[in-house]
């Protein structure tokens, strides 16, 4: 086996290693857990209200992650196109546990990306557009209200989920 197959193997010494270092990296006070703003480092591009809703509606010790909440993470990080993967950020995205996200839900995901990028890049963005957009790639059963099966359904659940919870990823995709 190559070490490019090993650093593409989760179950790799190599894969493993790397994951704990990086996460080694990111506990910058060195007390073995991350807090919201040690995570946050994880990618130049992920929003605040990302970050707030996985360390809402994953397991913390008194706020902050341990390596095993950190390993679904980046698991599912690395791995957005997996059905497994769309289960986790759906447990982040729908905020309020209805089975759906509607134009308010992606609204307040949208406005902290398209903050980052304008502040980045200085272009304007119509908000209304890109919902427009999102939901024409999601192609929802029911009109304005993805559901976690559209997601799955559409083949760029992915990318939806990139575009509402990383500005890098959203200004890669545009």
């Amino acid at each position: 086996m190559s070490i490019e197959d090993s650093m593409n193997n989760w179950f790799s010494v190599q894969s493993s290693l790397r994951v704990y270092d990086q996460y080694l990296k990111l506990d910058m006070d060195k007390n073995g857990m991350l807090k919201k703003t040690e995570l946050a480092r994880y990618s130049p591009g992920l929003t605040s209200i990302f970050i707030d809703r996985v360390f809402e509606e994953f397991q913390t010790f008194e706020g902050e992650m341990d390596y095993k909440t950190f390993l679904d993470f980046v698991l599912a990080m690395e791995n957005k196109k997996t059905p497994q993967a769309m289960h986790y950020f759906w447990r982040v995205l729908d905020v309020f546990h209805k089975g759906a996200i509607d134009t308010f839900t992606v609204n307040m995901f949208f406005q902290p990306v398209i903050k980052l990028l304008e502040k980045k890049m200085g272009a304007e963005y119509k908000v209304d557009d890109l919902k427009d957009e999102l939901f024409d790639m999601a192609k929802p059963v029911l009109p304005y209200c993805i559901t976690l099966q559209d997601l799955v359904r559409c083949g760029v659940g992915d990318t939806i989920v990139s575009m509402l919870t990383d500005a890098k990823a959203f200004y890669d995709y545009d």
